[in-house]
């Protein structure tokens, strides 16, 4: 059950995102809309799976979390060529970045 609205949620997430950052009646942007979507949900559930690694090692988990991140935005700037959402999902690593680092400084001390 607690998958299902995991899932759930994913899916109410990418529509909100559908909704909110393109124009449905463009032609181009239902391109988009196609791209974005094709990518995003295997990286959606990709996260899921790498939840697992949250408690077992959490070192590992941050660092895939912020390797998702950065492919993310890689591939959101390629398809959508809009500098503001790869500057934002950037600041979103680094932030993921700089937990990673003081986790690690507060582990070895």
């Amino acid at each position: 059950m607690k998958k299902i609205k995991e899932i759930a949620f994913m899916l109410i997430a990418l529509v909100v995102i559908i909704v909110m950052g393109f124009d449905i009646r463009n032609l181009d942007d239902q391109k988009d809309i196609l791209m974005f979507v094709i990518y995003t949900i295997p990286i959606m559930l990709l996260l899921l799976y790498v939840k697992k690694f949250k408690y077992i090692k959490p070192n590992l988990f941050l660092t895939l979390i912020f390797l998702t991140l950065g492919l993310w935005s890689l591939l959101t700037f390629y398809v959508l060529h809009d500098l503001v959402i790869l500057i934002s999902m950037i600041l979103g690593m680094g932030i993921t970045l700089l937990v990673i680092f003081f986790y690690r400084i507060a582990k070895n001390s």
